[in-house]
């Protein structure tokens, strides 16, 4: 299992002890911690002012959503409530439809997300004594909703066919396919076992 972690920049030295004890409890259950945040944030804050360049900027965001989009699960802490990169990355990982476990401390009750309704959101309260043992089962929980890679062969003109809505609808071949097989289950009554 991969996971991207991403947490508040701004809140690194006040919360330096959780991001520590967070990334334990990862690397315990993950086979790859993804972000390239994850293990430089003395990096960031010491290049602040110095290297912050626009073409810096945009190397570090492509890098990021790299990882996103490899990840199988988001973990994100979001007891800072108004972290701008925190709260793009949530968005682009709902979004793209991957399980997000988001750790709030149990006193910074996010309001705002609250409105947000997705199976693959889990917004859990933690405390200091509770903490590993919510990221735990967060993680389980975000496991169950996660995809599962599933390859399988087609003809050529299949195959054209595919390129063809991709290009012409802008679609992802992946979505098209499992919008037509969500459709076939809705119109066919199945129920989940």
């Amino acid at each position: 299992m991969k996971i991207y972690f991403v947490a508040s920049l701004a809140q690194s030295e006040e919360f330096k002890e959780i991001y520590k004890r967070i990334k334990v409890i990862l690397k315990k259950n993950a086979q790859k911690i993804l972000g390239v945040w994850f293990d430089n944030q003395v990096l960031f804050r010491e290049t602040l002012t110095s290297k912050w360049n626009s073409t810096y900027c945009q190397k570090i965001y492509k890098e990021e959503i790299k990882e996103l989009n490899q990840a199988d699960i988001v973990v994100i802490e979001i007891s800072y409530p108004s972290s701008v990169n925190v709260g793009h990355i949530l968005s682009l990982a709902i979004e793209k439809g991957k399980p997000v476990v988001a750790l709030y401390k149990q006193d910074r009750f996010p309001i705002f997300l609250q409105g947000l309704v997705s199976e693959r959101l889990f917004l859990l309260p933690y405390t200091d004594y509770d903490l590993e043992q919510v990221l735990k089962d967060g993680l389980k929980d975000a496991q169950e909703k996660s995809d599962v890679r599933f390859n399988f062969f087609v003809s050529p003109q299949i195959v054209a066919y595919l390129n063809w809505v991709a290009r012409e609808k802008k679609m992802p071949r992946a979505v098209y396919l499992r919008r037509l097989i969500e459709e076939d289950m809705k119109g066919n009554s199945y129920k989940d076992a």
